[in-house]
């Protein structure tokens, strides 16, 4: 079950996406499709334990897969959602309390 305080994350990230960033549409969704990973891999685990969670991200992301193939997610779209995640958590440390844990490693 993802974590409801990691939702809310999730989203006011998009909003500010939306508002400040002015991004079109098309790249909200594919930045909330990417971010997606990062709360199925999180689980109900906080973002503020995101350093503890085992297996890593980059482990979760070999056998990641949202669509229930077995074959494993490319190596191109791999990077993409690895810069998202970096970006949110980057956003999440500068602008919420609480999460000056997470480091860019």
């Amino acid at each position: 079950m993802i974590n409801r305080s990691n939702w809310k994350c999730v989203k006011a990230y998009l909003a500010q996406r939306e508002m400040i960033d002015q991004v079109s549409v098309g790249t909200l969704k594919l930045d909330a499709s990417l971010l997606r990973h990062l709360l199925e891999w999180a689980d109900d685990v906080s973002f503020r334990e995101a350093p503890m969670i085992r297996p890593s991200f980059t482990e979760y992301l070999k056998q990641a897969r949202l669509d229930g193939q077995d074959k494993s997610i490319s190596k191109v779209y791999a990077t993409k959602i690895v810069r998202t995640a970096k970006r949110f958590f980057t956003w999440l440390r500068t602008n919420r309390r609480g999460f000056s844990s997470i480091t860019p490693t």
